[in-house]
């Protein structure tokens, strides 16, 4: 999945020029702070995109080549070959869920878009911006609704990406 790297920029563009008119140091700020968020989230996005996909597509490249290559009846270099791409693919696929890449991912990927989603919504005054006659009216309402999701993104992370990731053995805990 390629993301556009140029809606965020212009996104901001828009909230700047909605700014020209002077609507005050608090709003400029906001906005700021908004878009270095969206800025973060998009970069969060990318990053764990290419670990993802660098350890899944050729986890499942070596992983599709395996039965191929033991029905093959190599002999002994076809064994050593297959125990190579064995250990590959565990390995491949157990850094991955450690690092928790694939669920991260989609984590930012479904923070980022709406919030996005949001920004242009109250640029255009439409949806449920329609109401409101101008940018400032609708200011209090659009800083409530990033606000909201950025505290369910929150609480998402913390439940979603960081409880489910694998945590080491609690060292004073007594192996049963």
């Amino acid at each position: 999945m390629r993301t556009d790297l140029t809606e965020v920029p212009r996104l901001s563009a828009a909230l700047k020029n909605i700014d020209a008119g002077g609507a005050g140091e608090t709003r400029q700020e906001f906005f700021q702070w908004y878009i270095h968020r969206l800025t973060r989230f998009e970069r969060f996005s990318r990053q764990n995109l290419h670990r993802y996909q660098w350890l899944r597509i050729p986890a499942l490249v070596a992983s599709a080549i395996l039965p191929a290559l033991i029905a093959a009846d190599l002999g002994e270099r076809g064994r050593l070959a297959g125990i190579v791409l064995s250990v590959f693919v565990a390995a491949a696929t157990g850094i991955e869920e450690f690092l928790g890449a694939g669920r991260r991912w989609r984590h930012f990927r479904g923070t980022v878009e709406p919030l996005k989603a949001e920004g242009w919504m109250y640029v255009g005054l439409a949806g449920r911006y329609a109401p409101y006659p101008d940018h400032q009216l609708a200011f209090p309402y659009f800083a409530e609704r990033v606000g909201a999701t950025l505290v369910q993104e929150t609480e998402e992370y913390i439940t979603q990406a960081i409880a489910q990731s694998p945590r080491p053995p609690d060292p004073n805990q007594q192996a049963t």
